[in-house]
């Protein structure tokens, strides 16, 4: 909406100037001098959401000095949300924010937020949920497999995943569907 510009890469400087793997360009073309999240690795894909905040993905541990495996969400003005940390194990390579604001993330991990989760994973953004005044419900119906939403809070996390057989095809199609059994 502002017209600026993000770049992410594998780089140390853009135009001369100390940026490590994220930048920001004004309409004008000139660097932001504003905007410098200083991370520590690879960023392979970029998200700007509606409120102006910036999910990035790549092979990172670290955006600026805070620890973010993989994944992360910045603040507009550059600086780390600490609210937001899914924490995958391997390279995040695709993310894509679907109507209901739910993340879907790719990539070569296989646990995200300490769970089973082969290469594809659907996180929700509860802090946005509860400020919108909705509390999510957790999924029981999808346990293991390949991708499925990440239910909520520690108890969750500590529940032992046991996966069911399915039919390939209709995996997929389980594991995208939302808590009332909608695509």
């Amino acid at each position: 909406e502002d017209g600026k510009l993000l770049v992410g890469g594998a780089f140390t400087t853009l135009n001369g100037t100390n940026r490590s793997s994220l930048a920001r360009f004004n309409i004008d073309g000139n660097l932001d001098a504003n905007f410098d999240p200083s991370v520590n690795g690879p960023v392979s894909t970029i998200v700007v959401l509606r409120d102006g905040k910036i999910l990035v993905g790549g092979q990172f541990t670290a955006l600026g000095k805070t620890a973010r495996n993989r994944i992360g969400r910045l603040n507009p003005d550059g600086t780390v949300d600490p609210d937001f940390n899914p924490d995958a194990n391997g390279a995040v390579r695709t993310l894509a924010l679907q109507t209901d604001g739910r993340i879907l993330l790719g990539g070569s991990f296989t646990t995200v937020g300490g769970l089973a989760r082969h290469r594809l994973a659907r996180v929700r953004d509860l802090c946005r949920d509860l400020v919108r005044g909705r509390v999510p419900r957790r999924r029981h119906h999808h346990r293991g497999g390949a991708g499925g939403e990440l239910p909520d809070g520690p108890a969750a996390r500590r529940r032992e995943e046991r996966p069911r057989e399915r039919e390939p095809a209709r995996e997929l199609g389980a594991a995208l569907r939302d808590e009332d059994g909608e695509r």
